[in-house]
């Protein structure tokens, strides 16, 4: 009973192994053929009779070899090696039988003859021999090596894309950085002729002033009058340009320090109540003891933008300027400094356009070139102070700037004193340095109509000559920007210094720039900036030459 068990338990693994998809061989220790399955038979495409039991698997290793089905086992999906040699061929032998009697797995890939892909793997046997299978990979080949190349055109692509996107990039970079130089050339020239042409317009409002002031007749006083009105305007005009130039070529440097609200608002709150008064306005001011962090100068200008223009957009109503505590952004105490009005409104549609340039609503007086909302908006972002507007057509606005409160103490201001009554400066020795002519002799004028003695010059050089010839000045006022790179405030140093001038001295300068002012206050002198105004000098002088 017993081998009739054994025959059916061989017949049950021999219709199972010839049932399995992949090729199936067996040697035994001495590396002969044991045992195999039909697919392996035509996997390799051996003759009848060739795969026997107990044959060497050396002959069978020869077969392939003389067929030229070698491949280097190290290289999976190799080209099949063309017909070798006899001498090739035994080494190729003795190299697998070695191989197999070193009884180690293996498992690798080898491209046949037909193009098909086999990959075979093996594995010791207990006690000796090896299992064989062998899988016909050729489809999962081909679709890794479709995918290989789907990568490798995509990565192509990729680069390609790559290198297209960097090459715009540097057109653009290359672009932007053009266009920053021709808006910082343009902004550098339009500002040094911004500046250049508020000198003759200074100079003829100061003429203009003075004709009003000799003349007898009264039609020269009004035609003085109108001429005068439209030439502070278009210098006014002039300004706002040079200002708005300066911010947007980065030349203005905010510098906050603790600043008292009611040292900025006083002022301004008188002035706005005047025009307003003239127009038929009520005027209201609330003010504040608070301290802020901000930059005086810079933030008087915003504050004065948007109450000249809640003046302007007014026909009947009231204006009020008031602070508000709030908290900021973060949670810190801050105070809005606040512009209502009862004018005409602003559409929400164009709310966001009135911040920019050359933008005027439709019923405002036409006075202006529409800049000084912008100027006020590009000074908040310089200052870091939040604009914002609330408005309704018809309803009238709310303009509020936003700003830190501070607990540091505050610099006292120096007192301003309005002009005497009947101030006298006869006698009083002026040197005047000025490189305008035309300002020089607009300003020396001015002077003389007060009475004064006026040396003026436009040199630097000829300052030192008069110094020296006698007598000493009363008073010395000076451009800041000279020729060849000279400024007011070296040559007055130098006059202090090496020719003992003990008296004033009062820089005046078109340059908004702080450290302009500053270079001319470190010194010790006083500041001006231009274009003069005659009252505002007269109350100087009327301060210094006591």
């Amino acid at each position: 009973m017993k081998p009739v068990r054994c025959f059916c338990n061989q017949a049950l693994l021999r219709a199972t192994i010839d049932n399995i998809s992949m090729g199936i061989s067996v040697v035994d220790a001495d590396l002969r053929i044991l045992a195999w399955n039909q697919r392996y038979l035509e996997m390799f495409a051996y003759p009848p009779g060739l795969v026997e039991v107990g044959k060497p698997v050396a002959e069978l290793i020869r077969y392939n070899a003389e067929r030229g089905w070698f491949a280097p086992l190290s290289t999976p999906g190799a080209a099949a090696e063309p017909m070798l040699d006899p001498q090739t061929i035994s080494q190729e032998i003795n190299k697998r039988l070695n191989f197999l009697r070193q009884g180690s797995s293996y498992k690798f890939q080898r491209r046949q003859p037909d193009g098909r892909v086999f990959e075979m793997q093996g594995n010791p046997l207990p006690g000796g021999g090896f299992v064989t299978t062998y899988s016909d990979v050729s489809s999962f080949i081909e679709v890794q090596q479709e995918l290989e190349q789907s990568n490798n055109t995509l990565e192509q692509r990729v680069l390609s894309r790559t290198s297209e996107l960097e090459h715009l990039n540097q057109q653009l970079a290359q672009a932007k950085l053009q266009l920053e130089e021709q808006t910082t050339s343009k902004n550098r020239f339009f500002a040094a002729a911004s500046h250049d042409l508020l000198q003759p317009f200074n100079a003829a409002a100061l003429f203009c002033g003075l004709i009003r002031e000799q003349a007898n007749d009264d039609n020269i006083r009004s035609l003085s009058k109108n001429l005068a009105a439209s030439l502070n305007s278009a210098e006014e005009l002039l300004a706002s340009i040079l200002e708005l130039t300066k911010l947007d070529s980065g030349v203005v440097r905010a510098q906050p320090g603790p600043v008292a609200l009611r040292q900025i608002l006083d002022q301004i709150a008188r002035e706005a109540a005047l025009l307003a008064g003239d127009k038929g306005l009520q005027f209201h001011y609330r003010p504040s003891q608070l301290n802020v962090l901000t930059d005086e100068r810079l933030l008087k200008r915003v504050v004065q933008n948007l109450v000249s223009n809640a003046i302007r957009y007014t026909n009947s109503g009231k204006i009020l300027l008031g602070v508000r505590r709030c908290r900021d952004a973060t949670g810190k105490p801050a105070v809005r400094i606040e512009v209502h009005d009862t004018g005409v409104g602003i559409d929400e549609a164009v709310q966001g356009q009135i911040f920019q340039e050359f933008q005027q609503g439709p019923q405002a007086d036409h006075k202006g070139l529409g800049i000084g909302l912008a100027i006020s908006q590009r000074i908040s972002l310089l200052l870091q102070h939040p604009l914002t507007l609330q408005s309704a057509l018809g309803r009238g606005s709310c303009f509020a700037v936003e700003l830190p409160i501070t607990t540091q103490q505050t610099s006292t201001p120096q007192s301003t004193r309005l002009p005497e009554p009947g101030a006298n400066f006869a006698g009083k020795r002026i040197l005047l340095l000025d490189n305008e002519p035309q300002l020089l002799n607009a300003v020396a004028e001015l002077l003389r109509s007060w009475q004064c003695e006026v040396l003026a010059i436009t040199q630097p050089n000829e300052a030192l000559a008069l110094v020296q010839q006698g007598p000493a000045p009363d008073l010395l006022l000076f451009d800041y920007h000279l020729d060849q790179g000279a400024t007011g405030v070296d040559v007055a140093t130098q006059l202090q210094q090496h020719f003992g001038v003990q008296c004033p001295v009062v820089i005046h300068s078109a340059d908004q720039q702080q450290q302009t002012r500053d270079h001319a206050l470190n010194a010790g002198f006083h500041f001006m900036l231009k274009p003069l105004k005659a009252a505002t000098l007269k109350r100087l002088l009327q301060r210094l030459l006591r």
